[in-house]
């Protein structure tokens, strides 16, 4: 834990109204939620996050999904670049909780003057997450 929080540039706990607020959440058709193992976000449509890079060193997005929103389809949008479509599977795992590494191309956060806007958007006919974890990485 100590050294994922060594790493951990800036994140952001979906759901809860601070921390989306000093975010700058946005969304159409999303939606937030306290289940069983913990606060969520999600969108029939979109929703976003303004993350702080201020030294232009993050590497990795790190995301925390429930294996019970297996099949659900959608974009990860970074300053308007799409860097994933994301499909939730069911991951050989214990845990209800599970964590997806994507990284961010170099460029665009070269470019991104210390600013990210992670835009998670509903493929048709699908949900974008639930979201239960959002960090960034170094």
């Amino acid at each position: 834990r100590l050294a994922l929080d060594a790493q951990t540039i800036d994140q952001v706990a979906p759901g809860e109204q601070q921390p989306e607020s000093d975010h700058g959440f946005k969304g159409e058709g999303a939606e937030n939620c306290i289940a069983p193992a913990g606060r969520w976000r999600h969108a029939k449509q979109w929703f976003s996050y303004d993350l702080s890079d201020p030294k232009s060193e993050a590497r990795t997005l790190l995301l925390s999904f429930a294996k019970g929103d297996a099949g659900r389809r959608f974009d990860l949008v970074v300053n308007g670049q799409r860097i994933a479509d994301i499909e939730l599977g069911q991951p050989d795992t214990p845990e209800e909780i599970y964590t997806r590494e994507f990284p961010l191309p170099a460029e665009l956060v070269r470019t991104a003057g210390g600013r990210l806007n992670l835009k998670f958007v509903a493929r048709p006919g699908s949900i974008a997450g639930g979201l239960y974890g959002l960090r960034l990485l170094r």
